[in-house]
């Protein structure tokens, strides 16, 4: 089923690795410093050797429920066949398309790959509750694409990933308060709180 829900994104075998190695690092090395040597090395292998099965069967249960959710997200955006959904369409396609990649397990942390379900959840809401919700829709829509231009800019200058996670998953909750926000946020997030924390970057960076 697992393997059917990530057809699209790659094949049984990325999949696989996917698991394989990011669980591996949950065991050895997330809470670690990174061995110099050999010796560092196979201690950390030794000291992390009875994680590893609760890691993967944790990290399996996870992604069990993010490529279910993605996969049946997928069907209610295609669903959206009005041509008064178009916008909303694109802008929930664009969203997906970024929370879940066929690397999704490496490339985001786990304190933010734990949140995707309920990113997830919300752009289900929004698409329950956008009949009649069109216009405030595309005013978010329109809000939000301000954020990921300056976020762009970010990206091709922090060099710190951590910064810039930090911003694009601010990001998230912020779609949650715009589109979703019967189901609540985790972080209270505004224009206001977003242009600080842009701010402290870009201007570190040079960018303002």
């Amino acid at each position: 089923t697992m393997q059917l829900h990530y057809s699209s994104l790659g094949t049984k075998q990325l999949l696989m690795d996917e698991l394989a190695r990011n669980a591996a690092w949950r065991a050895f090395f997330r809470d670690n410093q990174l061995p110099k040597n050999r010796v560092e090395f196979e201690a950390l292998i030794g000291k992390g050797r009875g994680n590893l099965v609760s890691e993967f069967l944790e990290l399996l249960g996870l992604t069990r429920i993010i490529l279910q959710k993605r996969f049946d997200i997928k069907k209610e955006i295609d669903g959206l066949t009005s041509n008064a959904y178009r916008f909303a369409r694109k802008d929930l396609l664009d969203q997906l398309g970024h929370l879940v990649t066929p690397d999704f397990l490496t490339v985001t942390p786990p304190e933010y790959l734990n949140e995707i379900p309920r990113y997830l959840e919300a752009m289900s809401y929004r698409m329950n509750h956008l009949q009649g919700r069109v216009s405030q829709d595309l005013e978010s829509i329109e809000l939000i694409a301000n954020w990921h231009e300056r976020l762009e800019i970010v990206g091709t200058k922090v060099n710190s990933r951590d910064g810039y996670l930090m911003l694009r998953f601010l990001i998230e909750e912020y779609r949650v308060a715009r589109f979703s926000q019967g189901l609540g946020v985790k972080k209270k997030v505004s224009e206001q709180r977003l242009e600080r924390e842009f701010l402290v970057l870009e201007k570190q960076y040079g960018i303002r």
